[in-house]
């Protein structure tokens, strides 16, 4: 007899089972974590695709890396026809000295937010 008056057996099976509910638990656990990693992204990349502003994200070699549909419908092209070409595409020649700052600065560390003034050429 174990404790309590219960068959020893029956104790083991059930440190069996609680051990098993842990190991589900855990990995429900895992899972939720990963589902919530897995939402924030999509809630970003929501608020990116779809925000009325125009958000390109681009490489220090100033080539678009992404756009969204904002920025795609100003500069009137498809998204296959803004990745991969470089910014200064799409900038105002009078604004290039700005857009060259920008640059400089995000290369020595410095955080960048704001607008750059564009255009459809």
């Amino acid at each position: 007899m174990g404790i309590g008056g219960m068959p020893k057996v029956r104790l083991e099976s059930l440190n069996d089972e609680i051990e098993s509910l842990k190991e589900k638990i855990d990995s429900l656990a895992k899972e939720n974590e990963t589902l919530k990693e897995y939402a924030a992204r999509a809630e970003k990349d929501n608020i990116f695709e779809f925000a009325p502003d125009a958000m390109i994200l681009f490489n220090k070699g100033g080539y678009i890396i992404d756009a969204n549909r904002a920025f795609c419908t100003i500069v009137g092209k498809e998204i296959q026809d803004v990745i991969g070409h470089r910014l200064e595409g799409f900038i105002a020649e009078e604004s290039l000295y700005k857009l060259n700052r920008q640059q400089e600065l995000l290369e020595q560390g410095w955080p960048r937010k704001g607008n750059t003034p564009y255009q459809t050429r």
